[in-house]
């Protein structure tokens, strides 16, 4: 550009763009911090154009539902697809609701991944309004629950197999038990058995060994002298030390 029409000009103007490059890279910063906590924690946020339909997804939002942000455009149509079919009909019935009501939503859903993995999802969801106090979109979060799904179940089934082993052991104890008894009853006919026979062959030869039928042999202690009992008493005490008439008492002739 010439001025005088003679010599030519350049002209030029400068601006301080610093404060400008500053804000981008703490911009840069804070989307990347951000894109770092949502991958750690598992959580993808996530918007949908109420009018349009349209749906924003983040990075991990993308990771969480298994889908190419590079080729996938998402809809409300793309997060059905993906939802678990017993979980379609509840999670379609609580967005028409805050919908209506323009109000926060919260649900835990499942996800089927295109090779078959179930994903546990906790959703929450919060309508942004216009200045007429219209809904014109929701945005929220989704997190990735699986594994605190997975950890709680397998607590429950351990809690189950432990309340298992315990009836069962409480079982044996109570079996164990019995059959002691049992045994301990059967010891005791047996020892019972033992005295009897004892007491009637020391009756036989005089002497009781510890052993004293005071309805049978009550008075020979005191006489010292009667130290015989014939046949027919010695079988009537068996039968009566059988049948609980007769009682045993620790007794020695001196």
């Amino acid at each position: 550009m010439c001025v005088d029409g003679s010599t030519p000009e350049i002209y030029g103007i400068y601006r301080d763009i610093t404060e400008r490059k500053h804000a981008e890279e703490a911009l840069k910063r804070s989307e990347a911090y951000l894109s770092e906590g949502q991958r750690l924690s598992h959580t993808g946020s996530w918007a949908r154009n109420v009018s349009t339909g349209e749906v924003y997804f983040s990075q991990e939002s993308f990771r969480i539902f298994g889908l190419d942000p590079a080729t996938t455009k998402v809809t409300i149509e793309t997060v059905l697809s993906r939802m678990h079919p017993d979980d379609r009909p509840s999670f379609a019935e609580t967005i028409q609701k805050a919908f209506h009501d323009a109000s926060d939503y919260e649900g835990d859903y499942r996800i089927v991944l295109e090779n078959g993995t179930i994903r546990h999802i906790h959703l929450i969801g919060h309508p942004v309004k216009n200045a007429a106090g219209n809904v014109i979109e929701f945005i929220g979060t989704h997190m990735d629950v699986t594994e605190q799904h997975l950890s709680r179940k397998a607590l429950q089934d351990a809690l189950v197999e432990i309340n298992t082993l315990k009836e069962q052991l409480l079982q044996e104890n109570v079996a164990l038990r019995q059959e002691i008894d049992e045994t301990s009853m059967f010891e005791e006919i047996r020892r019972e058995e033992q005295l009897i026979a004892k007491g009637v062959e020391g009756a036989r030869d005089g002497w009781t060994d510890r052993f004293y039928c005071p309805h049978l042999w009550g008075n020979r202690h005191r006489q010292g002298t009667d130290r015989t009992c014939d046949s027919q008493s010695e079988f009537q005490a068996i039968e009566r030390l059988r049948q609980g008439e007769l009682c045993r008492d620790s007794y020695r002739f001196t």
